[in-house]
């Protein structure tokens, strides 16, 4: 009932979005250089990252006509990398070429387009909802080519822009729903933009593993006040090894002058986060754990304990293909966490004698995690953990020597503090119980 109430509201806000721009009525702001289609389904963006040390690759194609500029063929690259468990990197670059009839005859063009650097940066929700929510900050550098010629378009804005989305992903069994509201700030005296995309992935019910996608994208000028609308659906389908294809189609609403569909195909790994032919690890979970309560081996009057348990159980519930079975259950292997010791304290963050103070107040946890048979007799695996988190108490302006030593952390940061040590001890311990469960099970 939640996961529906979620998708109706991402819905309703897409449509009232929608439903503003269309009232308008006003032309679309055309922009000078060729946009770049770099997102996951065409300018939309999935809110889930590809983990760490995971790469994924795509190469497009795309091919439209307009009155305006005549031909467009566009070769699009696109590659990232996952740097931690939720950031990831990457680059996008095409290749434009361009004809169109003059009035001397055939007009044609082809270069380099501009390249975009962006970060994917991704955190799963506190809510008892398959949500998981993030930023994409991005930044187009002018690499185009810049030759200008009459009745062309240029291939590039000849300034470093500024694009930052808002991503939100509701992933349900057989549909995903992305949501971007975002902003474009390009560079000197160009206008700014509103931005808002709502797309969509069907993954089951479809024959032969196909998988259809399609997004609704505008952009609102805000000087002009203008509207700039597209429409995108694609079909794909996943090939050996781990590879995918898809076909699309993207028009482009709402606008002056008439503009012929324009056809898109792309190819790598990464298109979709999920297989559309593999079967839902949720339904069928790949690894089944008990897990114990979170103790402390000595005194845990501020009952850190009780938090990093509800951390991990949240933690591990939200983890696609795992089970957390009841206490008796003498299959399933048990999983443990023991607080060792916690140390409170206060460091000195950025400091400049005589000039500058910013004093921090730090929380410590060390603790052990183990992973034995039901018993707890046999030990699979076990090992330490120590988790460190930081808040800064505020600056101080030309201190007196040791200052900053003398602050004392308020009551209300050190409660902070304490849930975000916990937060960070049960992330830690699910990563490598996880690892855990896959190398028992032989992966």
């Amino acid at each position: 009932m939640r996961a529906r109430t979620a998708f109706v509201l991402i819905v309703a806000c897409a449509s009232g979005w929608a439903s503003l721009a269309i009232a308008s009525g006003s032309a679309d702001a055309e922009s000078d250089a060729p946009l770049l289609y770099d997102g996951d389904l065409l300018s939309t963006c999935d809110a889930r990252g590809l983990g760490p040390q995971r790469f994924a690759f795509r190469c497009g194609l795309a091919s439209g006509e307009s009155q305006r500029w005549g031909t467009l063929r566009t070769t699009a690259l696109r590659a990232e990398y996952g740097l931690l468990d939720n950031l990831s990197a990457g680059l996008s670059a095409s290749f434009h070429s361009e004809s169109r009839e003059g009035s001397g005859g055939l007009l044609t063009k082809q270069g380099p387009g501009d390249t975009r650097l962006f970060l994917r940066w991704s955190h799963p929700s506190r809510w008892a909802l398959p949500v998981t929510l993030g930023l994409r900050p991005a930044l187009r550098i002018p690499t185009g080519y810049d030759r200008d010629a009459e009745g062309l378009a240029p291939f590039t804005t000849r300034t470093v822009d500024v694009e930052l989305l808002g991503l939100a992903t509701l992933e349900t069994e057989k549909l995903d729903v992305f949501l971007n509201p975002g902003i474009s700030l390009p560079g000197e005296d160009r206008a700014t933009e509103l931005l808002a995309g709502l797309g969509l992935r069907v993954h089951g019910g479809l024959p032969l593993g196909l998988a259809l996608g399609g997004e609704y994208f505008t952009r609102y000028n805000l000087p002009e006040r203008g509207y700039r609308h597209e429409a995108f659906a694609s079909l794909g389908a996943s090939l050996p090894l781990g590879l995918q294809a898809e076909v699309g189609l993207r028009k482009q609403l709402i606008d002056e002058e008439q503009t012929r569909p324009e056809i898109a195909l792309r190819f790598g790994s990464g298109l979709w986060r999920r297989d559309p032919r593999l079967p839902d690890r949720r339904a069928e979970a790949a690894h089944s754990i008990v897990l114990a309560p979170v103790t402390a081996l000595g005194e845990d009057p501020r009952g850190l304990a009780a938090a990093a348990g509800r951390e991990l159980q949240a933690v591990l519930q939200r983890q696609p293909g795992v089970e957390i079975r009841a206490d008796a259950d003498p299959e399933a292997p048990r999983l443990s966490l023991a607080i060792a010791e916690l140390r409170e304290g206060t460091e000195r963050g950025l400091s400049v004698p005589k000039l500058l103070a910013s004093p921090q107040a730090t929380c410590e946890v060390h603790a052990w995690l183990r992973l034995a048979d039901a018993r707890g007799n046999v030990i699979y695996k076990e090992r330490p953990l120590r988790v460190k988190v930081k808040r800064g108490m505020g600056m101080l302006l030309a201190p007196n020597e040791g200052d900053e030593d003398t602050w004392v952390p308020a009551g209300e940061v050190r409660e902070r503090l304490r849930r975000d040590a916990a937060r960070e001890l049960a992330r830690e311990a699910g990563r490598l119980a996880l690892a855990w469960l896959d190398e028992q099970a032989g992966r």
